[in-house]
């Protein structure tokens, strides 16, 4: 798998790395790029595919991360009809309820915590069979909250077809 240092931020070349559907490990700061450099390639792929179903599983640490990239998300979709939810924690029965019809209505994208994408699919509402993507968002973040048997876990679920990309954030310099 192939690495980007913070020196070579992933939105410039990386992203063809991407299109081609090729594995990759990118790290660089805050604000460099990385959500775009990962989202707009997945929905050309997504647009470009002849079967629209759970195509893009993220991974994120936090509610507020997966808020923020299914916004971006959402931005940059507006006029593709690309769809995706953030599944996160710690909300009232009615966002769980929201996130469980979406999937289960199918949606392209999803963008969870570990935590409440390992519920979702202990009860089922969520199929792996034809994800094409697993992005690790924040990964280093992930594994220094203690979700590495989590994301393993998940990981185990998807298909073995999958692509996928891991970006680690904030790297130190």
């Amino acid at each position: 798998m192939p690495w980007v240092s913070q020196n070579q931020p992933p939105f410039k070349y990386r992203q063809f790395q991407l299109y081609w559907k090729k594995d990759l490990i990118a790290c660089a700061q805050t604000g460099t790029g990385k959500t775009a450099a990962y989202v707009l390639p997945i929905l050309n792929n997504i647009v470009s595919s002849e079967k629209r179903q759970l195509n893009t599983v993220i991974i994120a640490p936090t509610r507020e991360l997966a808020q923020q990239i299914d916004q971006q998300i959402e931005g940059f979709s507006y006029f593709l009809g690309v769809s995706s939810i953030a599944i996160y924690g710690g909300g009232d029965g009615a966002t769980w309820d929201q996130q469980k019809r979406a999937m289960e209505g199918g949606v392209d994208i999803i963008i969870a915590t570990p935590g409440r994408l390992i519920a979702q699919i202990a009860m089922g509402t969520i199929k792996f069979d034809h994800v094409e993507h697993l992005v690790l968002d924040e990964a280093d973040r992930m594994l220094d909250m203690g979700f590495y048997e989590d994301i393993i876990r998940i990981i185990k679920r998807t298909s073995c077809q999958t692509t996928d990309f891991v970006f680690l954030g904030n790297h130190a310099t």
